[in-house]
Order: structure tokens, then sequence, then C-alpha cells
């Protein structure tokens, strides 16, 4: 399992802020027993943002290393850290 923490910026324009999404990649078969355990991690990691709603899952489609691995998603607020997930400013994946 990794986990990642990505920032990129909402715009072309400069000072217009950043998004930050919150990633949980899983080397696993993609039955709903897989899926629940990574979400099972994103709502156990963010308990006071991570609801079902807003949790999105997919897999991942171009990746060098990553292709097939299936992934939890969650949209997070501004600034947010978590010591468990390393800080990425790009995508090296399409999902």
């Amino acid at each position: 399992m990794e986990k990642r923490i990505i920032t990129w910026d909402k715009g072309s324009t400069p000072g217009s802020g950043k998004f930050s999404r919150a990633f949980i990649f899983g080397n696993y078969p993609d039955s709903f027993a897989d899926y629940r355990e990574l979400v099972d991690e994103l709502k156990k990691d963010f308990p006071a943002i991570a609801t079902d709603k807003e949790i999105t899952l997919g897999k991942v489609t171009e990746s060098r290393y990553m292709e097939d691995f299936i992934v939890a998603s969650l949209l997070l607020p501004d600034n947010t850290t978590h010591p468990a997930y390393t800080q990425w400013e790009r995508f090296d994946f399409r999902w």
C-alpha cells in the first residue's frame, strides 16, 4: 500500500491557490473487499473528512510502475498533511 498527498495549482493565475488530494494505492485484485480496505484506511487517516460520499475509487490506467493498481482518493482542505503520506507536487499516473 502506498500513500500520497498530491498538491497542484488551481489555475494558471499565480496566487489562485492549490488543490490537494490524498491517494492510497493498492497492488491488489479489484474486488469489493480490496477497495473496502483502502476506503477504511482513508477513513482511519482522515476521520474528520473521509466519508463514503467523499471518497473516489478508481484504477491506475497509465503509470511506469503502478498500472492496474487500485486507488482510493479524497479531496483535502488546503495545507492538509499526514505523517504516513509522502508529499508530491505532480502526478506520475493516470486514473
